[in-house]
Parts: C-alpha cells; sequence; structure tokens
C-alpha cells in the first residue's frame, strides 16, 4: 500500500467513513503535515511524534506516542479501551470525535511550537 487515499479506498462503510473523515482532516486543516502510510497506517509525523489512524470490524483506533495525547484521551473518552498506545472508540461513539479533534489540534500546535522554538 503506498499511499493513504488507497488506505481508505479498501474499507466501506462505517469504517471508511470514520477513517476518511480524520484523514481528510489532516489534509484539510495541516496540509503541513505530511501524511505517509507508517506500520500499514495513515500516520502523521512531526519530528520523533506522531499520530496515526486505523479501523478494526469494531472499531476505530487513534494512535499516539505522545504521553500527553495519550492522557487527554483517557481523560475525556470513557467510553474508548486503551493499548499501550492506542485508543480503541466503538464507531457509534461520535461524541469522541470532538475530542479527537481537539488532540489533533494539540499534537499539532505543540509540536510545531516545540519544533520552531
Amino acid at each position: 500500500m503506498n499511499s493513504i487515499e488507497e488506505y481508505v479506498n479498501q474499507f466501506d462503510g462505517i469504517k471508511k467513513e470514520w477513517i476518511q473523515e480524520f484523514t481528510d482532516y489532516m489534509k484539510e486543516k495541516h496540509p503541513d503535515i505530511e501524511g505517509v502510510i507508517w506500520f500499514r497506517m495513515p500516520a502523521y509525523k512531526i519530528d520523533t511524534a506522531y499520530i496515526a489512524f486505523s479501523v478494526t470490524k469494531d472499531y476505530f483506533a487513534f494512535h499516539t506516542n505522545d504521553p500527553a495525547c495519550f492522557f487527554m484521551c483517557k481523560d475525556a473518552l470513557d467510553k474508548a479501551a486503551f493499548g499501550k498506545r492506542s485508543v480503541k472508540i466503538k464507531y457509534t461513539d461520535d461524541g469522541a470525535k470532538v475530542v479527537l479533534y481537539n488532540i489533533i489540534e494539540f499534537f499539532a500546535y505543540s509540536h510545531h511550537a516545540n519544533k520552531n522554538s
């Protein structure tokens, strides 16, 4: 798989809706953060920090190695399940999208600010 578009287009239904929404969001709001396929999922890196998205049969997953972003998810997403660096969100939890948008904005702002310091 070579592109985020190819990744997105392999899905349909609710999986495609969620992954398309977040990859489109990144393209529109943060075109300066290059999207790549990394570990077979769309990822966005600033220096060594990253966020990434994936979909499974039962949930949308948000991945990050940024501890602040991860703990913000834990504090705000009481219906989500958590892995080591992943947040698993059921497709029925539309309210989680706003939280993730805010966390993406925090990620972009904080890492761009650190990069420019």
